[in-house]
């Protein structure tokens, strides 16, 4: 989505304040009428918002949204209140058809819909009644698919769901499973891609997530062979498949190597792709390190742990994670929290067009949060982004604030590292004058956008109570 349009109109959401209630800055418009419940979703773990607000190439902004009479729909906005609708009452009358997973392909959506005599199928819409219709029905009956983690891939958008083969024949076990499909919008251009299930729980980021790369999807999936592990699609049924065994670790039972447990797919500057995954001896060559970060490009030879242990120790007897997650990137680098395994979890930096090089290339950028001292307290930054040669994210910074011993904490609030040295970290209350939620309070800072000399971004502000006299 094109965020500058927030400066400019605004989706209200009538379960909290009437529109007409109101009061907008000058130039600023409400796009929804009275009545009209915002039901998009917003999220520090982007993988993890199934509700999100997209643009198409068009400038038609599509959103879900709820109403007394029709439920939660599909609705879409041409940017001005004329223009704001509901796109159709897909499943009529109060109940609504829950649209989810909204993914903008050229001038159209790709979504997930519910109906009582199909169940939950994939659907696509134009923007008008006409030309909003289910792609296929892929599992037929009230059942439905279950289609879930649409994603676009170069020109049409790829998802994971359950038809009666998967179901009934399931490639490894006897439950159910949620295979790669692929759609052009049409009912024949809509094609399962192999027998590739994926994981439909999830660890830290979101299960049944494809992320696009190389000009390759990459995805989790898993087989009797290699367990779970990395694959990548084409977007034809030959070109899907695993790139390699990341975990060879033998075990019994039905699978003959353990899991990998990836997660966080982060791709980087169409090139890479960036993760976490079990990094166990048979890779090192030495001991168990536990969760580590890998690349890949797609192929074999390129799909790499990144050949030291970047969260060091143990805890509680096992190796210690790097809780790899959130990231940002800018070019060739990928900004992302994780843990050294002695800071805790902070912001950390990998230039993938640098040599890798243990302390060096990828590290932390700065310990945010030692609280009394303490050098392994987590800050769990997260919405990272660049503005003016700096770095800005939220973060918990947890200690007292300068000049104030009163203060007992920032709390989430904004910080900044600078880019160019990495090393001068400075409070939100130093660049702005305030801190944005006084106190040891969130301020939710999120949204970050650059307009041409500005940065805005959306916060949480809390105002002291105001006495008015007659």
């Amino acid at each position: 989505m094109n965020k500058h349009l927030i400066s400019a109109v605004a989706l209200l959401s009538a379960c909290a304040i009437n529109a007409a209630d109101v009061v907008l800055p000058e130039g600023m418009i409400a796009l929804t009428p009275d009545g009209v419940e915002l039901t998009s979703e917003n999220a520090d773990n982007k993988t993890q918002n199934k509700k999100p607000i997209v643009k198409t190439d068009n400038n038609l902004l599509f959103f879900t949204a709820k109403t007394a009479e029709h439920g939660d729909e599909l609705w879409v906005s041409g940017l001005t209140p004329e223009t704001t609708r509901m796109v159709k009452d897909i499943n009529a009358g109060s109940e609504g058809s829950n649209p989810s997973y909204l993914t903008a392909v050229g001038n159209r959506v790709f979504f997930v819909a519910e109906t009582p005599e199909s169940g939950t199928e994939v659907w696509v819409s134009d923007g008008t009644e006409a030309g909003t219709y289910m792609v296929k029905e892929i599992y037929p009956g009230a059942g439905g698919c279950g289609a879930f983690g649409l994603s676009k891939f170069q020109d049409k958008v790829m998802f994971f769901a359950m038809d009666e083969e998967s179901e009934f024949v399931p490639t490894v076990g006897i439950e159910p499973e949620k295979w790669l499909w692929i759609t052009d919008g049409t009912e024949e251009g809509t094609v399962r891609l192999g027998n590739t299930p994926t994981r439909q729980d999830n660890y830290d980021g979101d299960a049944g997530v494809i992320v696009e790369a190389n000009g390759l999807a990459f995805f989790v999936s898993y087989n009797l062979e290699m367990n779970e592990t990395l694959y990548v699609s084409d977007g034809t049924p030959g070109g899907t498949k695993p790139v390699k065994n990341i975990n060879p670790k033998a075990q019994t039972g039905n699978y003959k190597t353990a899991s990998a447990a990836i997660d966080w797919l982060t791709p980087v500057n169409d090139k890479w792709v960036v993760f976490r995954a079990e990094t166990v001896s048979e890779v090192t060559g030495t001991t168990d390190m536990g969760s580590e970060i890998w690349v890949s490009d797609g192929t074999e030879a390129g799909t790499k742990w990144i050949g030291f242990d970047f969260a060091t120790g143990e805890t509680d007897g096992l190796p210690t994670g790097t809780q790899f997650a959130m990231g940002e990137t800018y070019g060739d680098i990928l900004y992302f929290r994780a843990d050294d395994g002695v800071h805790g979890v902070e912001p950390c930096i990998f230039d993938l067009s640098q040599p890798i090089e243990e302390g060096v290339n990828p590290r932390m950028l700065v310990d945010i949060n030692h609280w009394g001292g303490s050098a392994n307290l987590p800050s769990w930054p997260s919405g990272f982004h660049i503005y003016d040669g700096k770095l800005f994210m939220q973060a918990n910074g947890g200690y007292f604030l300068d000049g104030d011993e009163t203060e007992y904490g920032s709390g989430y609030s904004l910080w900044r590292v600078d880019t160019e040295t990495y090393t001068n970290l400075e409070y939100s209350k130093q660049w702005c004058g305030f801190e944005i939620y006084k106190g040891n309070q969130r301020d939710n800072s999120c949204w970050f956008e650059n307009v041409g000399s500005k940065m805005f971004f959306v916060a949480q502000v809390h105002l002291p109570p105001t006495n008015f006299s007659k």
